[in-house]
């Protein structure tokens, strides 16, 4: 599976340094946690065995280290089982021990200790250890290479900090710097390909990984252990848990202990936007990782804000003790639910304190933060479409009988119930839409199949619904997957509101049409499809309507106002193609642009029309899925 950019190559490059014939240089190799040090370390030593002379080898970790003389009798150990050398003895000093150790070594045969962990090492070793070992690396009887998540001089601000100063000497000033890199997601594609990982997969693990070695290798693997099923909700919301777990070992490490300035900057950037956002991408950027945990648009993986929100939990937890637990869980739990991060406030909640110890208050946040999270949804449970509306009404069901528990209490009870039934007809809109397995709800219920809308708002919901849950994903290649069917969606409705037009049917005759479409189409062949039968592809679809539209009589509101606007909006669109036939990472720039496109499109579908005659506004719309009220701890409900 994958590894870092090159491992081989670096491995050779590192064992060459190591044994060069004149210049040896030791080394400092910066490996941040989730890239795996102990496949690193075993992968060198094998590649020193082939040498010849094969030099003396010992790969040490923090595990078997707990005294500076367990360091010097594996160390025997190790190097002894390829050459006659002296073992300590207990009740010999370790100072002595080493001393005589690091002179028995072969002249002929160079020594090599490779110290994986080498922060927890450094727990268990005296400065004493540091200054032997240096005064050996300079003599020539001995090269380390060290294993770390950081260099040395950040080793020893963190060090110092803690009040010790065991590195605060010169140890490793004369050692090589080796910090290595992410594989591309074109390296990673090519890997998964060869061994037959379906794209979509390799696809929602790097959006959540960032091609982290080791959390993601642990999405692929959970998804094969569980028998390789279909990529439903439960599936990618598990993959979504292990990617966080996977990645809480690089989270644990950002910050010095007792700091948490770098977890709190992640948080920010994960789930804010705009000033807030930039400046803790500003903080980020200062972090000796802030190649690995950036990207220029933003987090280069987006299970990282999620690992950074459940280790900042965790520990509001562990450290609750002056303020009352529920007021502080509700604290917490209304910001997350304020910024859109219902899944977070439930998870807060779930692991904070059970059930039976929750207030009425406490409980009924935790409902609503259920119920819109189902209407919101993510990037892979498309709202609208794929939300389990059957299940949204029960939940109003119980939220409605949490409320009825302090009724009396809260002042806007009416106001809230008359929200649970505006969100319980639109289900039942819905549902009742999708009876006879009808998958396309939005073209039913807009009438885009045979040309009768059915339920013009529950259409422009969905479709508001869908745009707005997207815009409230923090990862940019997200956002853009989340409403890569908007585009033509929003188009087809529109044709066949104000036109009459559509996609599944071609009108009969139209020569001036095709004529026109002819003249301005991009490509070099325009295959014109048959009377009745379905459009091609969308782009001629818009190219067509377009052009009716334009010649029409009755002028009406369009998505492009001429086919040369089309065809720059059809250069947006690139994306929806490039996403369909490789693995992509769209930009904020293409995450900006492909929104405001479906913005203005969107836009084209609220005035009167012969579609629906009374006209709509976004506020109106919006209206439906603002989220329902917090209702505080003095029984006051708090409105977005």
């Amino acid at each position: 599976m994958i590894s870092f950019k090159d491992h081989q190559g670096v491995v050779s490059q590192l064992v060459s340094g190591l044994l060069h014939p004149s210049v040896p240089t030791s080394w400092n190799v910066v490996l941040p946690p989730v890239f795996d040090d102990a496949k690193l370390s075993e992968d060198i030593a094998a590649e020193l065995r082939r040498q010849e002379p094969a030099p003396l080898i010992a790969v040490l970790s923090s595990d078997m280290i707990d005294t500076p003389f367990d360091y010097v009798e594996k160390l025997s150990e190790q190097w002894g089982a390829t050459a006659r050398l002296p073992m300590p003895t207990r009740g010999t000093s370790a100072d002595a021990a080493l001393q005589r150790l690091l002179m028995s070594v072969p002249a002929d045969r160079p020594a090599v200790q490779i110290l994986t962990r080498f922060h927890k090492i450094l727990d268990s070793l005296d400065q004493w250890v540091l200054g032997s070992v240096r005064n050996a690396e300079q003599a020539g009887k001995l090269r380390t290479l060290t294993i770390a998540p950081f260099d040395y001089e950040e080793l020893k601000r963190r060090w110092e900090r803690r009040g010790k100063l065991l590195i605060a000497s010169d140890y490793g000033d004369f050692h090589s710097l080796k910090e290595v890199e992410l594989m591309s997601p074109q390296e990673i594609e090519r890997v998964c390909r060869d061994r037959s990982i379906p794209r979509h997969l390799v696809d929602f693990a790097l959006r959540h990984t960032g091609g982290y070695p080791m959390p993601f290798r642990g999405v692929i693997e959970d998804w094969i252990r569980h028998g390789q099923p279909a990529f439903k909700p439960d599936v990618a919301e598990r993959l979504r848990d292990t990617a966080a777990q996977r990645m809480a070992p690089l989270v644990r490490q950002l910050d010095a202990p007792g700091e948490t300035r770098y977890r709190d900057a992640l948080i920010d950037l994960y789930q804010l936007r705009d000033e807030e956002a930039d400046e803790a991408f500003q903080v980020l950027s200062r972090h000796p990782w802030d190649r690995l945990l950036l990207t220029e648009d933003g987090l280069r993986a987006e299970a990282l804000g999620r690992a950074a929100v459940e280790a900042a939990i965790k520990e509001s937890i562990e450290r609750r003790v002056e303020v009352s637990v529920a007021v502080d869980i509700m604290t917490k739990a209304t910001r997350m639910y304020q910024r859109k991060q219902y899944t977070s406030a439930v998870k807060l909640v779930d692991t904070s304190c059970n059930e039976l110890q929750r207030p009425a208050y406490l409980k009924l946040l935790r409902e609503h933060a259920e119920i819109m999270a189902k209407l919101y949804g993510s990037e892979e449970y498309d709202p609208g479409v794929d939300t389990d509306w059957r299940g949204l009404r029960a939940k109003i069901g119980e939220a409605r009988r949490v409320l009825a528990s302090f009724r009396e209490k809260v002042p806007m009870c009416a106001e809230i119930e008359r929200r649970y039934d505006e969100l319980d007809g639109i289900a039942s809109s819905v549902t009742n839409a999708t009876r006879d397995g009808n998958r396309r709800v939005v073209d039913f219920l807009a009438g885009c199949v045979d040309g009768t809308p059915i339920d013009p708002r529950t259409a422009l919901l969905l479709l508001i619904l869908r745009l707005e849950s997207g815009r409230t994903i923090s990862g940019d290649a997200s956002a853009c997957h989340a409403i890569l069917a908007l585009p033509e969606q929003v188009f087809r409705v529109w044709a066949m509101w104000n036109l009459g037009l559509s996609y599944y049917t071609v009108p009969q005759d139209h020569e001036d049409i095709w004529a026109e479409v002819g003249r301005e189409w991009p490509h070099e062949t325009l295959t014109r499809p048959s009377s009745g039968g379905h459009f091609t592809s969308f782009e001629l679809f818009a190219y067509f309507a377009t052009t009716m539209a334009l010649r029409a009589t009755m002028k009406c509101t369009m998505p492009e106002q001429s086919l040369r606007d089309l065809a720059k909006a059809m250069s947006t669109l690139d994306v929806r193609r490039d996403a369909a036939h490789a693995l992509t990472i769209p930009s904020r720039r293409v995450r900006t642009q492909l929104f405001e496109l479906v913005d203005r499109w969107f836009d084209t579908l609220l005035p009167s029309c012969r579609g629906h005659v009374e006209a709509f506004s976004r506020d109106e719309l919006l209206a439906y899925v603002e989220p329902l009220p917090v209702v505080g701890e003095d029984n006051v409900a708090i409105w977005a």
